[in-house]
């Protein structure tokens, strides 16, 4: 409901001197009802629209869009005197000439009515004989209660506050910005990377002055040296007591890594390289832990001529944990037995073979064969990037689960498995799923082979 209805609504209210409870139970809403209407925040419906234009004698069109505003008939407010004496005697003119028009109205033809309105020809023809039925009044001057609309809501310069323009940043504000916050993340990606270089630099550091209590292997002559020497050995050879650790880790560079059991009863290892060469091999031992470093320097790794690195097991030892990251020497592990084996290459060719419950492969560009004969496997990691990998196990495997991603590789199998998924992510299933496989490619290939 507009305004300006609401307004007509509590003026006929007024005007025929009815409180809001009166007017509610005259036609049969609640006070709260009445109060919405003159406040604009609801409208009645038909039926109570018809129900006030019979109690005010108006029809619809005069009670909502009539130019004539209501008669004031005897309202229960106590105006002032004078306007209380003005009124009076208002109400008494018209009230008299109401009379007569209606005497006039009875001596001529019947006349129609619609909603209460005299619609005679005559009173149409002559205006001046026609009396409304309600005279115009405005509001009372002290109406501004809760429930009816305050005099300043109708005011005609109502004056309404405008939200100032969002301000928008300019293109040269946004680059400004823009500089500022990529300068930041230089600054902070500085300051971690010249930290991470000087905790590999201490650690070098503290590498090459750390020595431990190996032997040397006897000469040609059947001559050894002491028990209690210092690690790097004359001739390049190094032997540790496999009672010492359980765990070997190699960080090499380039040339090959070989790895095989031995009928010895020590861990050995050499690169055939004089102790006082700058390129000479390091190694120390920590907690149970055998690290193995391409040379003093590893900073050099990558530009100094390649080398072999042999390690020799004792047929009779079983490892907890062998690790081996290269950069681009070649791999080679056989027939190992170790709970978990981990094989890093970035370039460099990977042949494998031993018993690994536990198995993590990871390359780049190069190629990876693996054969793994353990009748129990619990994990098989496998991540390449644009190389391949091949992965072999034992045909009895009681199952595995295999969840795997590749860009534009493949994912093969030799087993006849349950899939689900596209070329490009999905998961192969097999027997009991016992064994948790992971593989992820970029553009390189892997296969699970059965072996024959």
């Amino acid at each position: 409901m507009n305004i300006e209805t609401a307004k007509r609504l509590y003026e006929y209210r007024k005007a025929h001197g009815f409180s809001q409870e009166e007017l509610a139970a005259k036609i049969g809403v609640s006070r709260q009802a009445i109060s919405k209407w003159e406040r604009s925040e609801s409208s009645p419906d038909t039926d109570n629209l018809i129900a006030l234009a019979q109690l005010y004698g108006v029809s619809l069109d005069t009670l909502l869009m009539g130019e004539n505003e209501p008669k004031k008939e005897n309202s229960k407010e106590e105006p002032k005197a004078e306007e209380n004496a003005e009124s009076d005697s208002n109400t008494n003119k018209e009230d008299a000439e109401t009379e007569t028009s209606a005497d006039n109205g009875s001596e001529n033809d019947a006349p129609d009515k619609i909603d209460g309105t005299n619609t005679n020809e005559n009173e149409t023809e002559n205006p001046a004989q026609s009396v409304p039925v309600a005279v115009p009044a405005a509001a009372p001057e002290n109406y501004n209660t809760n429930n009816a609309y305050p005099e300043n809501q109708f005011a005609a310069n109502t004056s309404y506050y405008t939200p100032a323009a969002k301000k928008k940043l300019s293109m040269g504000a946004k680059i400004a910005i823009g500089a500022a916050a990529a300068a930041i993340l230089l600054i902070i990606a500085a300051a971690i990377g010249i930290n991470i270089y000087d905790e590999v630099m201490d650690e070098r550091e503290d590498m090459n002055q750390y020595t431990t209590e190996t032997t040397t292997m006897p000469n040609s002559n059947g001559s050894g040296t002491s028990q209690n020497q210092s690690q790097t050995a004359q001739q390049g050879v190094y032997t540790v007591d496999p009672a010492a650790v359980n765990h070997i880790s190699v960080e090499w560079g380039a040339g090959n890594v070989n790895v095989a059991y031995y009928d010895g009863e020590q861990i050995q290892f050499s690169d055939s390289v004089e102790e006082n060469s700058e390129n000479a091999l390091v190694s120390r031992i920590e907690g149970r832990e055998l690290k193995i470093y391409f040379c003093q320097n590893m900073r050099g790794s990558g530009t100094s001529d390649p080398k072999d690195l042999q390690i020799n097991i004792p047929k009779s030892m079983t490892l907890t944990e062998f690790d081996i990251e290269s950069s681009s020497a070649n791999i080679t592990v056989e027939n190992i037995i170790a709970d978990k084996m981990e094989l890093h290459s970035n370039s460099g060719e990977i042949n494998a073979a031993g018993e690994f419950a536990s198995l993590d492969i990871e390359t780049n560009s190069s190629n990876a064969q693996v054969t793994n004969t353990a009748q129990l496997i619990r994990q098989i990691d496998a991540n390449t990037r644009s190389g391949g990998i091949t992965v072999t196990i034992p045909q009895s495997i009681d199952g595995f689960y295999m969840e795997y991603e590749t860009v534009s590789g493949s994912v093969s199998t030799d087993f006849s498995t349950q899939s689900s998924g596209s070329a490009r992510r999905g998961v192969l299933n097999y027997g009991n799923s016992s064994t948790q496989i992971e593989v992820e490619t970029t553009s390189g290939n892997f296969a699970l082979k059965a072996a024959q």
